[in-house]
């Protein structure tokens, strides 16, 4: 049987633990020990999770090295490229992304696509769409702005397939150019 440690009157961030006492849960695992917090609430804590938490508190404190940030498209997209390792270095932090967007008039409720063969988000291959696009959708720059490769296929009179297959010949820009020239023209 494995001997157990004393903590009562120790300090766990702003925790301090009032009696060994143990209170378990319906299961009987994670035992629990009293708390008082800095702020007076009295808490019961998981005892081996004290030490490992990083800024213990009854959750009157909040986790400073924590950044809450609202779940903009534009925060969303950028999780996602972080997330499949598609971002590159420079924008590693959210706020010189966002900083970036700003600077081209874009805010928050857009997203970011990049236009890169390699799928690496940068600052000269992305492009802004609006929040309500789907992302996931492959765009291609356009004398009136992004189009989605659906979107071409749709002005082209063309199936998705036959889109695709243009735009890997890195032939679907300057047909769908092209295209909205002569209906201008008319």
């Amino acid at each position: 049987m494995s001997k157990t440690i004393k903590i009562a009157g120790q300090r766990f961030g702003m925790l301090t633990v009032l009696s060994d006492a143990l209170k378990y849960s319906e299961a009987g695992t994670n035992p629990k020990v009293q708390c008082k917090c800095d702020c007076g609430k009295i808490i019961w804590r998981v005892k081996h999770a004290l030490a490992k938490t990083k800024v213990p508190s009854c959750g009157c404190a909040p986790n400073p090295l924590k950044r809450e940030y609202t779940k903009t498209p534009l925060n969303i997209s950028w999780v996602q490229f972080r997330y499949y390792k598609r971002m590159c270095p420079e924008w590693e932090k959210f706020e010189v992304l966002e900083a970036f967007a700003k600077s081209k008039g874009y805010d928050n409720s857009y997203k970011i696509q990049t236009m890169d063969k390699s799928g690496i988000a940068n600052p000269e291959s992305v492009i802004f769409i609006e929040g309500t696009r789907t992302s996931g959708h492959v765009y291609v720059n356009t004398d009136i702005g992004p189009l989605s490769i659906a979107e071409c296929a749709d002005i082209m009179g063309v199936s998705r397939q036959r889109s695709h297959q243009l735009y890997s010949a890195e032939l679907l820009s300057p047909r769908i150019n092209k295209i909205l020239a002569e209906s201008d023209a008319e």
